[in-house]
């Protein structure tokens, strides 16, 4: 049975391996403190706060002030602290792998502390694990999913006294180390939410940033093979038109009408895949051909001639002089829509198309001899494209009633400095 490669863990990359580090020294260095706390406290004599094994001397009798082997010994008692020890070691060990197992590791950090406090060891040293533990357990998981071990910081809070009567209860001690530990606690589960609070923002600002982008690469295609195929089919329209019309009476018309169908045809079917493969991520691809510029127009007023429509191209100046690319892109793919709804959206009407660069702005504008709207154009897919590449390219875009009938587009194009 094969394993589902997206089921199984991603390799840690190298900040989660300086993550790990990170957590085995602290752990050793809480380890090590852990440890030096306990034998100092079986050295001096010294128990967990408010901890007493029933009457006897107190003061420096009993060594809570002096270690009593230092009043003439010399020499500290004999023997090891073993349960506080191992219990050291179990603290140790839940800071270590406190982010591979966040619950496991905040149970045994509070479960070793207990451990560590009832053996007589100081409580204050457990403070930084459980802060450690807590911390990490609140940022990977969902609260209700480790709340509830929490309760275990109740037999904490009586781990000194439990050889006391009614385990210290009776006593203000281990109200305060309840206290102290929910204090500390919550801070490291606020501190915790708050930095996976921002963590989640940052994710889904980058969610959308790169849903915003995929959109946006989707509506480039779209625009582009809108703007090809849409032209493309509309010349092959009308030459079909002519092609049927004088099919019987003049075949050499029509064969020459046939003929520029498969030209145009042919150049929109190079163009699509031209355009295509350019969105295609594909490093081992050869050089694409450059993307269409202002010396495709003639190409596409000759098309139209072809068809019997009259169009004409004026440049001021002419040659207009080098442009950067991207203008150039747009400025064709303008023309190239508004010829299109020359075609689209009239019988036989003539289009004249001016490119006047002026300073730092390319003009870009189409006119049509058609007869007068009775009102303004009502916006569709090709004059939205068009206004997205103008405003795509930093500049403006409108579409009026022409003077004379018909309507005018024109868009004004920033040109900056050309490569």
């Amino acid at each position: 049975m094969q394993s589902d490669p997206a089921a199984m863990p991603a390799p840690a990359g190298p900040r989660e391996n300086r993550a790990v580090l990170v957590d085995v020294a602290l752990a050793l260095v809480i380890g090590w403190i852990l440890g030096a706390a306990a034998q100092v406290a079986h050295w001096s004599g010294q128990l967990a706060p408010g901890r007493r094994h029933g009457p006897g001397p107190t003061g420096n009798e009993a060594g809570h002030d002096w270690p009593r082997w230092a009043e003439g010994m010399g020499q500290p008692p004999p023997g090891v602290p073993w349960p506080a020890l191992i219990a050291a070691v179990v603290i140790l060990l839940a800071v270590a792998l406190r982010r591979a197992y966040p619950r496991a590791a905040f149970a045994g950090a509070l479960v070793g502390a207990i451990g560590y406090v009832a053996a007589g060891a100081p409580f204050p040293v457990t403070l930084i694990p459980l802060a450690l533990c807590g911390y990490a357990v609140a940022g990977r998981e969902p609260l209700l999913r480790w709340l509830p071990i929490g309760v275990l910081v109740l037999p904490l809070a009586v781990a000194g006294w439990w050889q006391e009567a009614a385990v210290g209860l009776t006593e203000p001690g281990p109200y305060g180390v309840l206290l102290i530990t929910a204090a500390v606690l919550a801070s490291a589960t606020m501190l915790a939410l708050l930095r996976r609070a921002r963590r989640d923002a940052h994710d889904r600002e980058r969610r959308e940033e790169l849903r915003q982008a995929a959109l946006g690469e989707r509506l480039r295609v779209a625009r582009e093979v809108h703007d090809i195929v849409g032209h493309s089919l509309s010349v092959i329209s009308l030459q079909a038109g002519v092609a049927l019309r004088v099919l019987e009476r003049r075949p050499d018309e029509a064969a020459a009408a046939l003929r520029a169908i498969r030209g145009s045809s042919t150049s929109a079917l190079t163009e699509l895949r031209q355009t295509i493969a350019a969105f295609r991520d594909d490093p081992g691809r050869g050089p694409t051909a450059p993307p269409p510029g202002l010396d495709r127009v003639d190409e596409l007023a000759a098309a139209l001639r072809a068809a019997g429509r009259e169009v004409t191209v004026e440049r001021w100046p002419d040659p207009l002089g080098p442009l950067p690319a991207s203008i150039e892109l747009a400025a064709f793919r303008i023309v190239q829509e508004s010829l299109t709804n020359v075609v689209r959206h009239t019988d036989r009407a003539g289009a004249a198309v001016l490119l006047r660069r002026t300073g730092d702005e390319l003009l870009v504008e189409v006119a049509d001899d058609g007869p007068p709207l009775a009102a303004e154009p009502t916006p569709g897919g090709g004059l939205h494209g068009m206004r997205e590449r103008a405003e795509g390219a930093g500049g403006t875009f409108a579409a009026r009633r022409g003077e004379r009938g018909g309507w005018v587009v024109s868009a004004r194009l920033p040109i900056g400095e050309a490569p």
